[in-house]
């Protein structure tokens, strides 16, 4: 029997069509003649990976490359020549099967819990540079495509900024935190935290409040997500996910996705249970102090929830032509200054962005849970 194939003689790129043989005493031969015949022991000879074309090396530096593996492997049995133990593995389908269900299971394991144990370590000795680094850009980008300038009074803003330093000041982990305003536009009534502590609170969020110890209970609410570092491990994490997903697949193209996503993890403000449960005990410890009414929370993440819900009725009335006027007219103009509540303003702003935003989910347990401590009981998660 005969491999047919390419010869390369490593002098010229150019390959030869050529087949070789193997004779009784084991040795090689070419024909054409363009290497003398050589024993098939004293050769180097590619493992097999699948179906990928091997390559057969002569001493003189040719090269013979043939896809025909079945004869090959033939002759490399007859000699008592190792074929390749990765051919062995992927040719056991009871091992490629046993090694899906690990990768599967390891992946897993990674991603709920290796990947968020990491990240909070992590995102505890990262250098403030980086936080800032990432706040500015997340707060540009909203200014760029999402957010208005504020139109709440600037004696109002004062106000609020002067309540938010006190509540900064109890506690120096989150000194030098800072409070912007915002108008939400696309997003409404909201409030989150960005890495470098900025506090960002919108209009509607601001208009919605019955009563300053509410807001200042949103104000502590968000803090609590500082103190933790909740919104950095999420950046962290996302990163991490690329990276698994890059070192399991091979996918660059997946985990780029992945990495030019990241901008929408810190405008998604839909923090896990666990990390809003951290953020919420931590307000309701921080109102305690400060002689703010724990109810305050309480009572405004249930107008929020019950503001959310009349919107969704309202949007399903709009439906149709009517719809797409409201979302044509939410594209409205959005500036970019974080320093100065954002005094310039830039028109045809991206609605794709607001995609990436959703509000606290202020769910009836949470609510609940609070309630439950402010009258000085526990509910257990």
């Amino acid at each position: 029997m005969t491999l047919k194939g390419r010869f390369f003689d490593g002098r010229q790129a150019s390959a030869h069509e050529a087949e070789l043989s193997l004779d009784e005493q084991g040795r090689l031969h070419c024909d054409p003649a363009l290497v003398p015949p050589q024993p098939i022991s004293e050769v180097q000879i590619s493992r097999r990976v699948g179906n990928v074309a091997r390559q057969i090396t002569f001493a003189d530096g040719g090269m013979f490359e043939t896809t025909e593996h079945g004869t090959l492997d033939g002759w490399l049995r007859e000699y008592g020549i190792d074929n390749g133990w990765v051919h062995r593995l992927e040719s056991n389908y009871r091992l490629v099967a046993a090694a899906l269900a690990a990768t599967v299971v390891l992946f897993a394991a990674l991603y709920l819990w290796g990947i968020p144990w990491l990240s909070a370590r992590i995102a505890d000795h990262l250098p403030a540079s980086i936080s800032r680094h990432i706040g500015h850009g997340v707060l540009q980008t909203l200014d760029g495509y999402v957010f208005k300038p504020s139109t709440l009074d600037q004696e109002r803003r004062a106000d609020l900024r002067r309540r938010f330093r006190t509540l900064v000041a109890g506690d120096p982990r989150i000194r030098g935190a800072t409070l912007v305003f915002r108008e939400g536009g696309p997003i409404g009534a909201n409030a989150f935290a960005l890495p470098d502590g900025t506090v960002v609170m919108t209009d509607e969020l601001v208009s919605l409040a019955q009563q300053d110890g509410e807001l200042e209970s949103v104000m502590l609410h968000e803090l609590g997500h500082l103190v933790h570092h909740h919104s950095l491990r999420r950046v962290i994490s996302h990163s991490g996910l690329a990276v698994l997903t890059l070192a399991v697949t091979g996918d660059v193209n997946s985990a780029g996705t992945i990495i030019v996503a990241l901008p929408g993890v810190l405008l998604d403000s839909s923090y896990s249970r666990a990390m809003e449960t951290e953020a919420d005990d931590y307000a309701v410890q921080r109102m305690r102090q400060a002689h703010i009414p724990v109810t305050r929370l309480a009572d405004f993440l249930q107008r929020l929830e019950d503001s959310a819900a009349g919107k969704k009725l309202a949007d399903k009335g709009k439906s149709g032509a009517a719809g797409g006027q409201a979302a044509a007219g939410e594209a409205a103009e959005c500036s970019g200054d974080s320093d100065s509540d954002a005094d310039s303003s830039k028109p045809n702003p991206r609605p794709g962005w607001t995609s990436y935003i959703a509000s606290h989910p202020p769910t009836a347990q949470r609510i609940a849970r609070i309630r439950a401590a402010a009258a000085g009981k526990v509910i257990s998660e």
